[in-house]
């Protein structure tokens, strides 16, 4: 479709579905404005309906069912509120919805094959979506029971490790996927388990230990970037598998 047929379809969809209090397009309450990256849901002011974060989540509903398969809308945590070029100022504020196309699952045969035709620092988790691992400082895997967390976890930690993105410690407290990942790989001096002579206080101080190192080395970078700004660290990356797993069964303190 294109950027007129775009926003004529957003709009049709906004007047059926979205209660406004008999406000709609055809009462100039609204309209619809197509970019190149997004929508913009423009309200025109004064108005009867609030706009705040529920109107936009609403919106949000609404479109981001009816764009598919053409687009897919970024949830955002709360509303997106942009100024403007409208010459009227009714019309200067508008609720931004951006977009990306249908993102397709990665089909990955040979990993070594796919790690050497890919050999950029980028990690790739759907096609044409990647992380770039400089501007991240964490990722948090969640999903239901049989979701794939495991799989995804272990293709992040082949990918940082084969392409020598970042030093690794793992923390397993099931001695689960995570930590037979890196037995294949050799990494066992560098990954935490419980063992069947240590108990679950034993288990949390070996924890403990490892990430005070790690604030430790912290503060050494933090030290040397004092003096370099533009120091450049190898990424250090400490992966924790079923984090409330940590605390079954230890006393409060």
């Amino acid at each position: 479709m294109s950027s007129s047929e775009t926003a004529r379809y957003i709009t049709q969809c906004l007047n059926m579905s979205l209660d406004l209090s008999g406000e709609t397009s055809y009462t100039n309450s609204f309209k619809v404005k197509v970019l190149n990256d997004g929508f913009l849901f423009i309200p025109h002011l004064p108005a009867s309906y609030i706009i705040d974060n529920d109107l936009y989540q609403r919106i949000y509903k609404i479109a981001n069912s009816a764009l598919y398969p053409l687009k897919s809308l970024l949830k955002q945590s709360t509303m997106y509120l942009v100024a403007t070029n409208e010459e009227d100022f009714g019309n200067k504020r508008a609720f931004y919805y951006p977009w990306t196309g249908i993102s397709r699952r990665l089909t990955i045969t040979d990993m070594n094959a796919y790690l050497a035709s890919n050999p950029n620092k980028d990690i790739e988790i759907m096609q044409d979506v990647s992380i770039d691992y400089d501007k991240v400082t964490s990722i948090l895997i969640a999903g239901n029971s049989g979701s794939g967390k495991s799989y995804t976890l272990t293709y992040l930690l082949t990918v940082l490790y084969l392409k020598d993105i970042s030093d690794l410690y793992i923390i397993d407290p099931k001695c689960d996927v995570p930590a037979r990942w890196a037995h294949v790989y050799g990494l066992e001096d560098r990954t935490i388990f419980p063992t069947e002579e240590m108990s679950n206080s034993d288990f949390v101080n070996q924890c403990n230990e490892l990430l005070a190192n790690v604030v430790k080395e912290i503060y050494v970078r933090q030290r040397i970037l004092y003096i370099d700004p533009h120091h450049h660290f190898k990424h250090l990356t400490v992966c924790i598998d079923e984090v409330l797993a940590l605390t079954d069964g230890l006393p409060k303190k």
